[in-house]
């Protein structure tokens, strides 16, 4: 196996064997994998341009590697036709879209496995080792940072995740619908075309395929891996210089977060989803856990509170209940003879009622994928059939209960 430069630098020099310590800080990698993911029209890509001027002026070596490449380098190994490299349009990115459903068909992480064959590669290629698939390539000391543009399903973020672990980042792109909307219709149509109703179909059912394809599984589920995110940065304004350059310190602070070349100290919003993020687990309900933080104008922590069913005399049930009673009295969803959610319960009657009255629904043969499908509507958001109160509500009361003014309070 190759050992990495400064361990036989330093063998050479002491003419032993080094201590496993000295092993240990030869082996250490400078390495950075970052990736960023967000819906069609979000600007991923000028995430991604903003992270390469910010990694190359904190001297990393960087690597860019697309999605969009991986996806027809495997086209053309499985003599499948790729979109021409011309004009983009809308038909050519939903062309690009089924390619890499294609890919991720028989391995949902099929193209973050290409990103790390990528990887591997151009590890030994700036390393001068030889690239053998499958086997280990030894880093070495280099400041290098490989960024991946872009992230289309949860499956590639697990990966990822669990292969290079807190070396990892994983950047989620803000914006709001309508400016997306805007970027679409701006940059595939011209002239009168952005206003025809087809166009405004087809740019409804572009974003809602990039958002969630509810048909497949192995499609892009972009909104589910959007909440995978480690660090969350709003693209919605456009840079009235014209510079681009508005995300650069966003996300120099996070690199700085990831690397540990500085001290950054938590902001008043992260200190307050920190506290809110502790919260949640105090819920014991089945369907989510979510927890709030009540913060002044200063920043303090004033009150938390979860989603739970209130308790008798104040506040919402806890451990203590439960540990105190042995479960007796415990009556919450989890901790029924027969654990179950009432939510889901309710939706359920709802669905399948809705089936039993509407004939065309009666007739599908598959009703567990029908009820799946159904589910995926606001009806599956459909959340006011539990006794548990919203966490902001328990928050606010706690604060009531303490005597602690909400006033200026967020």
């Amino acid at each position: 196996m190759a050992r990495s430069t400064a361990v036989r630098k330093i063998e050479q020099k002491a003419g032993q064997k080094p201590d496993s310590k000295t092993v240990l800080a030869g082996n250490h990698s400078k390495e950075l994998f970052f990736a960023v993911v967000g819906p069609v029209g979000a600007g991923a890509s000028q995430a991604i341009k903003a992270l390469q001027r910010v990694c190359k002026s904190g001297g990393y070596e960087v690597h860019l590697i697309k999605a969009s490449d991986l996806i027809r380098t495997w086209a053309n190994e499985n003599g499948l036709a790729f979109p021409g490299v011309g004009t983009k349009t809308l038909e050519l990115v939903t062309e690009l879209q089924n390619l890499g459903d294609s890919m991720r068909e028989h391995d949902m992480a099929e193209v973050a496995k290409a990103a790390m064959r990528e990887i591997a590669q151009r590890r030994a290629n700036r390393t001068g080792q030889t690239y053998v698939k499958g086997e280990k390539v030894i880093p070495d000391s280099v400041k290098r940072v490989y960024l991946i543009d872009s992230i289309r399903h949860p499956a590639e973020i697990h990966l990822l995740r669990r292969t290079y672990g807190n070396a990892f980042g994983l950047i989620g792109v803000v914006c709001e619908e309508g400016v997306r909307r805007a970027r679409i219709l701006e940059k595939y149509f011209r002239g009168p075309e952005k206003g025809l109703p087809e166009t405004q179909n087809a740019v409804d059912r572009f974003m809602d395929r990039d958002s969630d394809d509810s048909s497949r599984k192995h499609g892009q589920h972009v909104t589910e891996a959007f909440y995978e995110a480690d660090f969350f940065i709003d693209n919605t304004r456009d840079d009235p210089n014209g510079t681009k350059n508005l995300l650069d310190t966003d996300l120099s602070r996070f690199v700085s977060i990831i690397s540990h070349d500085r001290v950054e100290r938590p902001t008043i919003e992260e200190t307050a989803m920190h506290h809110a993020h502790s919260a949640r687990v105090r819920s014991a309900c089945l369907s989510r856990q979510v927890g709030a933080a009540l913060v002044d104008a200063d920043g303090t922590v004033i009150a938390t509170g979860t989603n739970e069913v209130p308790a008798a005399g104040g506040g919402v049930y806890g451990e203590r209940f439960a540990t105190s009673s042995r479960g007796i009295d415990d009556h919450r969803c989890a901790f029924r003879a027969e654990a179950y959610c009432s939510s889901n319960r309710e939706q359920n009657d709802i669905i399948d009622n809705l089936i039993e009255v509407i004939p065309e629904l009666k007739q599908v043969s598959d009703k567990i994928d029908l009820a799946a499908r159904i589910r995926k509507t606001r009806l599956g958001g459909l959340i006011e059939f539990s006794r548990a109160v919203h966490a902001e509500m328990d928050a606010l009361l706690s604060a009531g209960r303490e005597a602690v003014s909400t006033v200026g309070t967020r």
